[in-house]
């Protein structure tokens, strides 16, 4: 699996690991996602277990995700078809303020525990990403306050539900209860609590 992520995935121009999309013609489903399609597991691995260059990767993957898709919200973009971010309206793609619940709950438990695992390996995580994640943990806390929903698909933007009673950001409390113990914040655990039990 690493030789062909490496092989078939990573795009060393985006600095991310697509989903195998080569060029003009391609689905944009093929270029990237957020949440697990779009490396964030995949990338746990690599850092727990993979080579120095999917070591590199991995970091390199982690940086772009978080340096370059977050929205004004806190939470981040969730597709890229290579030239403009884009979201999860089925009906508009290029509304890119519509995005599953599901990637970004992903996206805040993954990345926390790739932090964890970096520490625990002697390797510094960045001032900068510490700040992204903890935006977007706050982005699910105003959600949260907001409409007592995570829903199945946010507009990012607006802050509000764009279709909800889903469990699709049932992964939420773990990533805001993981949230509150690496950021020593009481709230994320708070909201975590509260919407575990929805």
């Amino acid at each position: 699996l690493e030789d062909k992520l490496n092989r078939e995935n990573w795009n060393e121009d985006w600095g991310l690991y697509s989903l195998g999309a080569r060029g003009p013609g391609e689905s944009v489903y093929s270029y990237w996602q957020l949440g697990w399609v779009g490396g964030i597991q995949n990338t746990l691995a690599l850092l727990t277990a993979g080579s120095e260059i999917s070591r590199q990767r991995a970091r390199k993957n982690l940086d772009t995700i978080l340096m370059h898709s977050q929205a004004p919200s806190g939470f981040l973009y969730c597709m890229w078809d290579s030239k403009h971010w884009l979201g999860d309206d089925f009906t508009d793609q290029s509304n890119k303020n519509i995005c599953l619940a599901r990637k970004e709950a992903d996206a805040l438990f993954f990345i926390l525990k790739q932090f964890l695992l970096l520490e625990k390996q002697g390797a510094e995580v960045p001032a900068e990403w510490k700040a992204a994640v903890r935006r977007l943990a706050d982005a699910f806390v105003t959600l949260w306050k907001k409409c007592g929903q995570f829903g199945q698909f946010i507009d990012i933007e607006k802050m509000e539900i764009a279709i909800g009673q889903s469990t699709s950001g049932g992964a939420a409390p773990a990533g805001l209860a993981l949230a509150s113990q690496y950021f020593a914040h009481p709230e994320y655990l708070t909201v975590a609590e509260q919407s575990a039990r929805l």
